[in-house]
Parts: structure tokens; sequence; C-alpha cells
């Protein structure tokens, strides 16, 4: 079951990933240090690190963008089914 933290905690947690960052030398250094001081598992800490630097706009991100076939709109048909295979048939039973 997911641990909930208080978001003041959270945000502290990441001021201190971000303000620290330097003397780790990297943020994962800095996020594993920060977490193990303040009881807050890495890859919690990562993902609002993460997200906190994507929501001030120091990191290219956002909602995640998924991809679908357009079905066609109510005017346009779907191409019938001879003329989507160039053979004119399945091939299923082709010799």
């Amino acid at each position: 079951m997911p641990k909930k933290y208080d978001p003041e905690v959270k945000d502290r947690a990441v001021r201190m990933v971000l303000d620290h960052r330097g003397d780790y030398g990297s943020q994962t250094k800095a996020t594993i240090a920060v977490g193990s001081q303040l009881g807050i598992p890495r890859e919690t800490l990562r993902r609002c690190v993460s997200q906190a630097r994507v929501y001030t706009g120091d990191k290219a991100g956002g909602a995640r963008r998924r991809t679908r076939r357009s079905k066609p709109s109510s005017g346009e048909q779907a191409p019938a089914r001879g003329e989507r295979d160039p053979q004119g048939g399945s091939g299923f039973l082709a010799v």
C-alpha cells in the first residue's frame, strides 16, 4: 500500500536535494542522502524532484501523450477489406 507523505515534508526534501545537488556531485547521490535523512525512499524522492523540476520549467516534460489510431469520422468510411490488401485477399489460402 502506498505511503502518503506530508506535502510540506516532500517540498522540504525536494528543496534540500536541489540545493545540495552540487555538494554531492549528482542529483542521484543527493537524492539518496536526503532521502535517507528524512526517511523517504530514493525512488519516491526522485519522482518528486523530477515533477518539481517540470512544474518550475527546469526540465522538459508534462503529460504523457498516448497515440491512438484515429477512427474515421462519421462522414468517412474505412477502406473495404479487399482494398487494404494489394493481392485482393487475405493470403490465408494462397498457394
